[in-house]
């Protein structure tokens, strides 16, 4: 049993891992084979021909290989062609997967808001022992709605990055298509496609000068939040308060998953005021079975009781909350439309 617990608990946090790491390798396959393979072929037709035209082998004294200046030159567009489309790809799935985080973030906190709803109706009638039970779940429902505002300004940025990245795309793909077009017309190197390069040169400039600044920042703010951590011990811990009375996110995950547990003797009111407060944010009844029927064993129990608190971790401080919000916007039927009935003609 202790076994199966351990392995119950991997099996939990893998899910997890996977999802994300499912998500990174999509964007990571574009971005290899556009700054790899596209993008190293464009850059090894380019100097090929410098080499070329400059004579570095006889310089070096070399054996020389000679090469088709044309056909590398235009392997060199195309190579900048198929680059400049995996940047549109890329944007495009940026954007796709903005808009989708949005929609889920907004589902998410939609979900929160009628948490909320439900909560403040259950306080209205409540008793004293009620009181501690309230205040987790209105810390719960705080830290996930912070988690989620957070997930809707990233969405938003990344949709904001898809579509630069889209119209970067585009524009790498005019000027390559018009330098390719002057070449094959002109016959070689022309003022014209001199000026295009240079518009593209400065384009791939920008874009540089963008990424670089976005990254900077992007550093910057991960530096300030791993310094403020270690200048603040009791601040390291996640979901700490910020300039407010918000418990730690890691006191309120222990205090609910001791108000779910039966063999602790929580009351029972309290026991199901945080359990409908989790499960109207996405907790199932199945997340709970583990922890209820589990073997008082602390072998065993142990895991358990991890893994239900990595399952509430990740529905107010991960995606968990947005999975949730996802799974129950699919399953809402859609309405067909009623067929009319022919007309039935009556025998008189």
């Amino acid at each position: 049993m202790p076994a199966l617990a351990e392995s119950y608990l991997k099996y939990e946090t893998a899910q997890i891992d996977h999802r994300e790491a499912t998500h990174t390798l999509k964007h990571s396959s574009v971005m290899f084979t556009r700054d790899g393979i596209l993008q190293g072929g464009g850059v090894g037709c380019n100097l090929a021909l410098l080499w070329d035209s400059l004579k570095v082998s006889e310089l070096l004294h070399l054996a020389s290989v000679p090469i088709n200046a044309t056909a590398t030159a235009i392997c060199g567009f195309a190579f900048s062609l198929g680059c400049g489309a995996l940047h549109i790809v890329a944007g495009a799935l940026r954007w796709h997967d903005g808009l989708k985080k949005l929609a889920a973030a907004s589902g998410a906190l939609k979900a929160i808001e009628n948490a909320k709803e439900g909560l403040k109706e259950a306080k209205e009638s409540q008793q004293a022992a009620l009181a501690n039970a309230s205040r987790v779940a209105e810390s719960l429902l705080a830290h996930a709605e912070r988690n989620e505002v957070k997930a809707q300004d990233d969405a938003k940025n990344q949709i904001r990055v898809g579509k630069w990245r889209i119209a970067y795309g585009t524009a790498a793909m005019a000027v390559g298509g018009i330098s390719l077009a002057l070449f094959l017309v002109v016959g070689g190197v022309s003022t014209g496609g001199i000026l295009f390069g240079i518009i593209g040169g400065l384009a791939l400039a920008g874009w540089a000068l963008f990424a670089g600044i976005r990254n900077r920042n992007s550093a910057k703010s991960i530096q300030a939040a791993i310094d403020k951590d270690n200048n603040n011990p009791v601040a390291s811990r996640e979901g700490a308060s910020e300039g407010n009375d918000l418990p730690t996110l890691d006191d309120v995950i222990d205090e609910a998953v001791r108000l779910l547990d039966r063999a602790a003797e929580s009351d029972p009111d309290a026991r199901k005021l945080v359990k409908h407060t989790l499960k109207r944010i996405g907790l199932t009844r199945e997340d709970l079975w583990p922890l209820r029927f589990s073997s008082p064993d602390p072998a065993v129990k142990g895991p358990v009781v991890e893994e239900l608190k990595i399952k509430i971790r990740n529905l107010v401080d991960g995606d968990g909350a947005r999975l949730a919000a996802e799974k129950k916007g699919a399953s809402v039927p859609q309405k067909k439309p009623v067929p009319v009935a022919d007309p039935v003609a009556v025998a008189m």
